[in-house]
């Protein structure tokens, strides 16, 4: 089923792929990378836990770029939320719509307790501060059901580098200053993005502080066990992002 999927949807309007980081709003190359993160996640899912015939959130599915590779090519039952409303509505014309959730820019969701076998939420937490990374924490912990697992990708060391490599780009140059021990210092970092104020319309959703992030591996190790026990820190794995596995 690999990229057959893409026979079975139509694109996504360009400003929904834009927003999840396809500056082009290419949709070629949202299909591409999102088989690509597909096969990455999945190695490690089934490395570590059964995923057949299980509920699986997509936390922040965006317009479905991982989402559709999910539903596609396992027999899982996939769910998705996001806080884009247009990305759901897209979404709903091919995923069933009690399965796909608009949430709020702050917890909670709308799912119960206990409710899903495994989570997954790429690229979130690179764009979060602190403080709402622990509400965000606390939430996956209650609709996580016990003793199973969560995977979630966050900017490290690898996305710093690249970073300072890359800060040319304006939306980069706060970064070009920020090195590998400054990170490890302070464990967490968190920057606005200029252009949140200046051009609200792309960022659907959005109510509070919204832009990049950086977390050191140490800092995870150390903080999240009040949510979930830390089981690994795969660095530079989806991307340049690191991929964290919690339990």
């Amino acid at each position: 089923m690999k990229k057959v999927w893409k026979n079975l949807v139509s694109p996504p309007p360009k400003e929904n792929i834009c927003r999840i980081g396809h500056a082009d709003g290419s949709w070629d190359d949202m299909v591409s990378l999102g088989d690509e993160i597909f096969e990455i996640l999945n190695t490690q899912m089934i490395s570590h836990t059964s995923t057949k015939n299980k509920k699986i959130l997509d936390f922040g599915c965006g317009c479905g770029r991982v989402l559709f590779p999910f539903h596609f090519r396992t027999n899982s039952t996939i769910y998705g939320s996001d806080i884009d409303h247009t990305a759901i509505s897209y979404l709903k014309a091919f995923i069933e719509s009690n399965r796909l959730v608009v949430n709020k820019f702050e917890p909670p969701t709308s799912f119960p307790d206990k409710f899903f076998d495994i989570i997954y939420s790429i690229s979130i937490w690179t764009h979060i501060d602190s403080v709402r990374s622990g509400m965000w924490l606390g939430e996956m912990s209650r609709i996580l059901k016990s003793g199973v697992y969560c995977f979630i990708t966050t900017a490290g060391l690898g996305v710093l580098e690249k970073r300072r490599e890359q800060s040319e780009k304006h939306w980069l140059r706060k970064w070009q200053n920020i090195d590998s021990q400054t990170l490890e210092d302070e464990g967490y970092l968190f920057m606005n993005y200029d252009g949140l104020r200046k051009n609200p319309e792309f960022y659907v959703g959005v109510d509070g502080d919204y832009g990049a992030s950086a977390i050191h591996p140490n800092y995870i190790r150390n903080n999240w066990t009040d949510y979930f026990e830390v089981k690994s820190i795969i660095e530079s794995y989806v991307g340049h992002q690191d991929l964290v596995i919690l339990k």
